[in-house]
């Protein structure tokens, strides 16, 4: 079994210690810093970088943002899985994150043993996208999920790790509807206790991220999303 790599930032070594006891049931490395400029010295240092990084609540949030940003525009920390905690309880927080790209926004304080299961199921998730070579075309859209890469009629997008899954299963399922709670569970939330709000937070920030594209991601109100056709958002591009 492959040894998990995580980084925790800006974390009290209560908690860090906590998660070290939690995480037993496989082999894992954390690496523990004091900030973000920490991390990313200790990420470059790194000759495997980290599967997860975990932003504790301790962190300004704008300190957070700005370093999210900054690993999602590099090449090598582009495909990290990152969790981002908060003690603030808005619904506006957790979309910036998300706008950011952080894969999952936790509220503290939380239970040890359900923030490693959240971490767990990260790293499970990213591992299968690095191991997995598929590649899933329908008409004009195309999804690569070893390099997380889209492509629509030709225009190119990097994907995180949960929005490349979110758009894994809808694509598979060719325009059939999909709803929020198969979403949430195909990403991992269902053993979180996430609310299904999580998903509409990331299809927001993706259908931001695709422009011109977005209504590629058709809401079916009621019920969840579905992958529209392309052609009838073509026009967009033009009009």
């Amino acid at each position: 079994m492959a040894t998990s790599n995580i980084l925790l930032v800006g974390i009290c070594q209560e908690i860090a210690k906590a998660l070290r006891d939690n995480f037993v049931d496989e082999p894992f490395h954390a690496q523990i810093v004091n900030d973000v400029q920490a991390a990313w010295e200790a990420l470059q240092q790194q000759e495997e970088v980290s599967d997860l990084i975990f932003l504790g609540p301790e962190l300004d949030s704008n300190v957070k943002l700005d370093f999210c940003r900054r690993l999602r525009s590099d090449q090598r920390t582009e495909p990290v899985a990152v969790m981002f905690a908060t003690s603030i309880g808005s619904e506006s927080e957790e979309i910036c994150g998300f706008e950011a790209g952080v894969d999952d926004v936790v509220l503290m304080p939380r239970s040890d043993r359900l923030i490693v299961e959240r971490m767990k199921a990260h790293i499970r998730r990213r591992r299968n996208l690095q191991s997995a070579k598929d590649i899933i075309q329908r008409r004009a859209v195309r999804l690569q999920r070893d390099s997380m890469r889209l492509t629509i009629n030709g225009d190119d997008f990097q994907l995180t790790p949960t929005e490349c899954g979110i758009l894994w299963i809808l694509l598979n399922k060719d325009g059939q509807p999909v709803t929020r709670r198969e979403l949430l569970e195909a990403c991992g939330g269902n053993a979180w206790g996430l609310l299904e709000r999580t998903i509409d937070g990331h299809v927001k920030v993706l259908r931001k991220k695709l422009g011109c594209w977005a209504g590629v991601i058709e809401t079916v109100w009621g019920l969840g999303y579905r992958i529209g056709d392309v052609q009838s958002v073509a026009p967009q591009l033009h009009g």
